[in-house]
């Protein structure tokens, strides 16, 4: 997407344009692509005549009075479709007419065989654990992965001209609540951790003039986010610290036993800090290697359907869907919330 403004790209996970200092989280500020306005406009009239018929087969083997519950949200999201969503109306439109249309479902007793499919496809993904984890201890997660699911019942055709971010989204949103859940007491407890005040008066405000011994190439490619992870857990700053991306850093760089050795390149010096969990993550070094990439390649998954037209937006809608799952299924294993 585009700063409306300036035409600069930016990403969904800007605030501001980097640019012309552009509030991006207001109605308008952002642009889609030309070329995607003009594909979707040519593309309309196929994608909902394959729409209504996927939706028919979809709740076919539903009773009557569950149809007719459903119909109301059946339309809304079709309707969300006769027009390009930007990133920040995506999140509006899902927080204040998707999810509470959701909850509205989940209290009728006449949907109950709907919500039965969904949950069984949730708790299938998630596993058993992960499941009750998420049902006693993080019941947002779960409402969110509802309204993904029925999105993904509901709009279920190959209409690759078609922008669906509205049905990617919740799935990227659900991983970062996850996130969210399971980090803010940690964070509280390394705020007052010497070690990392101390990274941060190394790194911060430096991270274009220093190397890292020993990261992979993802966290490499990533310090000047790696310094407002840092930055961010010192001063409170949820907005440095939030998200799959930087929790994925905080884990790795904070969950594990280890040496960490930072140079600066104009001043021709190392500092070396050790490590020793202090983010109190379980597990072994590898699963939570493997948990933090992901966490970073879901991130990108998001990045990468913001900054381009896409060729094939129902494979990534999948990937994104399926790289969630992983997330979400690993996070209570992993960062288990603290008492």
């Amino acid at each position: 997407m585009k700063c409306a403004k300036c035409n600069t790209q930016v990403s969904i996970a800007d605030r501001r344009c980097p640019q012309c200092d552009s509030d991006l989280l207001q109605f308008g500020a952002t642009i889609s692509y030309e070329s995607k306005r003009r594909e979707a406009g040519a593309a309309k009239e196929m994608f909902f005549g394959e729409l209504r018929r996927e939706f028919d087969d979809n709740i076919s083997d539903l009773d009557p009075n569950a149809k007719k519950i459903f119909q109301p949200v059946a339309s809304r999201l079709k309707r969300l479709f006769t027009r390009q969503l930007s990133d920040t109306e995506v999140e509006v439109v899902f927080d204040r007419e998707i999810m509470p249309e959701v909850e509205d479902l989940a209290k009728d007793r006449g949907c109950e065989e709907l919500l039965q499919k969904v949950e069984k496809e949730i708790r299938e993904r998630l596993g058993d654990h992960a499941f009750y984890h998420y049902q006693h201890r993080g019941v947002d997660v779960l409402k969110i992965l509802r309204a993904g699911e029925i999105a993904c019942l509901v709009i279920d055709a190959e209409g690759q001209a078609v922008d669906l971010s509205i049905k990617m989204f919740p799935f990227f949103k659900a991983s970062e609540k996850a996130c969210s859940i399971h980090t803010k007491d940690r964070y509280g407890v390394l705020r007052k951790t010497p070690v990392i005040k101390e990274i941060d008066d190394w790194v911060w405000n430096h991270w274009d003039e220093i190397s890292i011994e020993d990261i992979p190439g993802w966290l490499d490619d990533r310090k000047k986010t790696l310094a407002e992870v840092v930055h961010g857990i010192i001063v409170g700053n949820e907005y440095h610290t939030g998200g799959s991306l930087r929790t994925g850093i905080a884990l790795y760089m904070f969950g594990r036993d280890w040496t960490l050795k930072v140079a600066q390149g104009n001043l021709g010096q190392t500092k070396t800090f050790q490590i020793s969990n202090i983010l109190n993550a379980q597990g072994s070094d590898k699963e939570k290697e493997s948990l933090a990439y992901e966490l970073n390649e879901l991130q990108k998954l998001r990045n990468e359907r913001m900054h381009k037209d896409v060729e094939d937006e129902e494979k990534m809608v999948r990937q994104s869907r399926d790289l969630s799952y992983g997330c979400l299924r690993q996070i209570p294993k992993i960062l288990g919330l603290m008492d």
